[in-house]
């Protein structure tokens, strides 16, 4: 499923993280905990306090994030809302599609709000091949990047 692997950088915590909202769907459809708690608590928010966690808060944010990035009918909004880092290569000259979700590893380009980032192509692939070194407009990003590059490319040239 297109959206199973994809992940979005969460800068809202004590320290970055990857934030991995559709994850249960990598081997099929299943529940998505923070979507069931998000409809316990629409149906009874008194009964199902418990479920407005941060974490499920989170989680919802990033679907979003990665839902609207990837629908791929919102490509110029999020370019018009200048989401995406201007420091990037051009992404369209490494996508047959035109689309933002299919830009290729090697562009190193991302989108970024206040609270997720996610860097396109990257998320799901096998042969990502990758350095440690990001030029992005982004100190917080890069320095994320520099820490988890080797847990998301193949090898570091």
């Amino acid at each position: 499923m297109l959206l199973a692997n994809q992940q979005a950088v969460f800068f809202g915590g004590a320290n970055p993280s990857a934030v991995s909202p559709f994850q249960s769907w990598q081997n099929g459809y299943s529940r998505l905990g923070w979507w069931q708690a998000y409809n316990e608590l629409k149906h009874d928010r008194f009964s199902h306090q418990k479920q407005g966690t941060l974490e499920h808060a989170v989680n919802a944010l990033a679907a979003l994030f990665l839902t609207i990035i990837h629908s791929g009918t919102c490509d110029v909004a999020l370019i018009s809302a200048m989401l995406l880092d201007p420091s990037s290569s051009n992404p369209w000259a490494f996508t047959e599609t035109g689309l933002l979700r299919d830009v290729k590893c090697e562009c190193r380009a991302k989108l970024e709000t206040k609270l997720y980032a996610h860097p396109l192509g990257i998320f799901g692939l096998d042969n990502c091949n990758l350095s440690n070194h990001w030029m992005s407009g982004s100190a917080r990003f890069n320095i994320w990047w520099a820490l988890n590059a080797k847990n998301y490319t193949s090898s570091n040239p």
